[in-house]
């Protein structure tokens, strides 16, 4: 692995590790990474929303560019809550941002609340086993907690968001299902990307 850092744009500052691929490839993905150009659409889909949000969820942080975005461009009273089950990249996010107004959450964010299995792939995302993409070469990883969307607000452990972006390795509808209240109330407004 090695480490690409974005040199312009909204999340200007934030380092990716970028996985040992063949010349050509690595060039063009420190390429993108280095001028802004990760996930361009949702980065600017966010970027137009952000300033004025005072509650961002980054469900599935992984690496923490969209918190680093959100961290950047929100005021100094917003708050941002990453969900990042995987306790490595979980530690990763505590050391890289230490920002007062960023709460990192190890719980994965699902349908309803209940354990499951975190698997793992050096070099990839993690992912939740039955709740996501279906892959091969995952090991068998850590119990993790699920929680719902809904369950943690309700229950005043997070606030309601504002704006969210998730990416959680196809488990998103599921994510979905498990703040369905929150999507329904006309007190809460989200927005989705």
């Amino acid at each position: 692995m090695r480490e690409a850092r974005v040199l312009v744009g909204p999340g200007k500052g934030h380092r990716f590790e970028v996985p040992s691929l063949p010349l050509v490839y690595r060039i063009r993905n420190r390429g993108s990474v280095a001028l802004g150009r990760y996930e361009p659409e949702v980065t600017r889909f966010l970027s137009e929303r952000l300033r004025s949000c005072r509650v961002f969820f980054d469900v599935g942080a992984h690496t923490g560019y969209f918190t680093r975005i959100a961290l950047n461009l929100m005021d100094s009273e917003g708050t941002v809550v990453a969900f990042e089950p995987d306790p490595e990249a979980a530690i990763r996010l505590r050391q890289t941002f230490s920002d007062p107004r960023l709460t990192v959450r190890t719980d994965a964010a699902g349908r309803d609340d209940h354990d499951a299995t975190l698997e793992r792939r050096e070099g990839l995302v993690s992912r939740i086993r039955d709740e996501s993409i279906p892959g091969t070469g995952h090991a068998t990883g850590t119990v993790v907690r699920v929680r719902s969307l809904d369950r943690l607000v309700q229950a005043d452990e997070i606030p309601p968001p504002e704006l969210l972006k998730i990416d959680v390795e196809g488990g998103e509808m599921l994510v979905l299902e498990g703040m369905e209240r929150l999507l329904r109330s006309e007190e809460h407004t989200s927005e989705l990307q």
